[in-house]
């Protein structure tokens, strides 16, 4: 059963759980009803057989008392019939909503496979679609990869992928399905990604290498109190660009009970460059976030969680974006740590197989391409939080990707603090619960690079 919170000008809707959480408030008002009518049989009882004194005062009363036990039996049958209906939607719905995703991702795969076999053919419009596009204006660019129905098919391109490669591999349909997303799921974004990784790896791109801290220090803008919204969270996501080169912030809080407990915030790729050398969060980190955990941005989250003396059973929070969001997820998803709640923010988590002991809270808008690369959201017990932030945007003044960009994300934030949708303010109270009372030992900005940085190499190898 999936939440899908819808924000737009401080407005939500939620789905299913709102309808089931009614139905169940509508059996105890029946509930209700009879036992109020239980008692006014009771008080009809006494009146039948008091002794005479008041004959038509008894007869008014007795007869008001029956207009309040039909009054009753109405709205105990309108409650439960409502009740009734309402479950049955709620069902109806997740029915509906599972059969349409098997339905269209068997469509989408098929699509892709078909596409796989006519590559050869049809290689040549989708380079001239993809020229066009890369020669266009920036405002003409933007307008593109922010329109919501581009993005729904990103995702489907994204979930596709993988049977295109197969069906170009020659392997047939059926093995194929098998094998696939409405099979035995072993194929997907991560087979896709790891075709990628084959691909440029021998190339020299795309290398993973060891990750470590290179430098840690108090952060410049040290909170005043525990986080308390999710504006609050977002604002402690580390800039790399304004914050010293940090990539990860840890805060680490003294609980009244004498324990800590530690909220962790993940930053965005700081570059872009395939050939992995020194910076963890680049683009080899969100290939390898794509295929699994094990990416330079994982591993550099785990080494500043270990400098910030954070152990298995330390009670932890994620909050992450972009990259970061990726990165965090699969930090959530080991079961390396007791993680307590996790909020991602324009991330590719789709397919990252978040346990639903975890309260998480993942916000993804709709004309953010970045997130649609993580392919269909799986992660269906999770709030998740979608607006269309460019639809009013103007491209001719904006920056590439604006649907994707921080300033978006930021407003999101706000409008889910203003939210009054039970499931989303649920989980916002549960993870501001988390730090809640406790005393800030210390907020750190970490700063880490892979070995292979010049500098690095020379602290490991010593003066050449």
């Amino acid at each position: 059963m999936s939440d899908v919170v819808h924000v737009s000008g401080g407005t939500a809707a939620v789905e299913t759980e709102s309808l089931v959480a009614l139905a169940d408030r509508l059996w105890v008002l029946a509930d209700e009803a009879v036992a109020i009518r239980v008692d006014l049989d009771f008080a009809t009882t006494v009146i039948d057989t008091s002794p005479s004194g008041a004959p038509a005062a008894a007869m008014r009363a007795a007869q008001e008392l029956e207009r309040a036990r039909i009054a009753l039996h109405l709205v105990e049958a309108e409650a439960r019939f409502l009740s009734l209906g309402l479950s049955a939607a709620a069902r109806g719905y997740t029915v509906a909503e599972d059969a349409a995703r098997w339905t269209v991702g068997a469509a989408v795969d098929g699509w892709a496979y078909s596409l796989g076999l006519l590559a050869p053919l049809i290689a040549g419009p989708f380079l001239v679609a993809g020229g066009a596009l890369l020669l266009a204006s920036p405002e003409q660019r933007n307008a593109v990869l922010s329109n919501p129905t581009v993005i729904r098919a990103i995702r489907a391109i994204t979930m596709g992928a993988d049977d295109a490669i197969l069906a170009r591999l020659g392997v047939p349909p059926g093995l194929v399905a098998l094998l696939g997303d409405q099979g035995l799921g072993i194929t997907g974004v991560p087979f896709a990604a790891s075709a990628v990784a084959a691909f440029g790896r021998p190339l020299g791109l795309l290398q993973e290498s060891p990750v470590r801290v290179t430098d840690a220090r108090p952060s410049p803008r040290v909170p005043l109190a525990t986080p308390a919204t999710f504006s609050d969270r977002f604002s402690r996501i580390p800039i790399s660009s304004e914050d010293d080169g940090a990539q990860v912030r840890i805060e680490t809080y003294e609980m009244p009970d004498g324990t800590r407990r530690y909220e962790v915030y993940v930053g965005a790729t700081v570059d872009f460059d395939p050939a992995a050398v020194g910076e963890p969060f680049d683009m080899a980190s969100n290939i390898s976030n794509a295929m699994g955990a094990g990416s330079g941005s994982y591993d550099a989250v785990l080494a500043a969680m270990a400098e910030a003396g954070i152990r298995p059973d330390d009670e932890v929070q994620f909050t992450g974006y972009s990259q970061g969001a990726a990165t965090a997820a699969h930090l959530a998803t080991s079961g390396g740590f007791n993680t307590q709640g996790l909020v991602t923010f324009g991330g590719a988590t789709g397919q990252i197989p978040i346990p639903d002991t975890v309260n998480a809270v993942i916000v993804e808008h709709t004309d953010d391409p970045v997130a649609a690369l993580g392919g269909a959201q799986e992660n269906t017990h999770a709030v998740i939080v979608e607006r269309w932030a460019s639809a009013e945007t103007d491209f001719s003044d904006a920056p590439i990707l604006p649907g994707h960009q921080r300033p978006g994300y930021v407003e999101t934030a706000g409008l889910m603090d203003g939210s009054t949708q039970t499931r989303l303010t649920d989980a916002a109270a549960s993870l501001t619960a988390f730090s809640a009372g406790g005393r800030l030992v210390s907020s750190v900005d970490y700063v880490t690079a892979r070995v292979d940085a010049p500098e690095l190499k020379q602290k490991v190898s010593g003066p050449s």
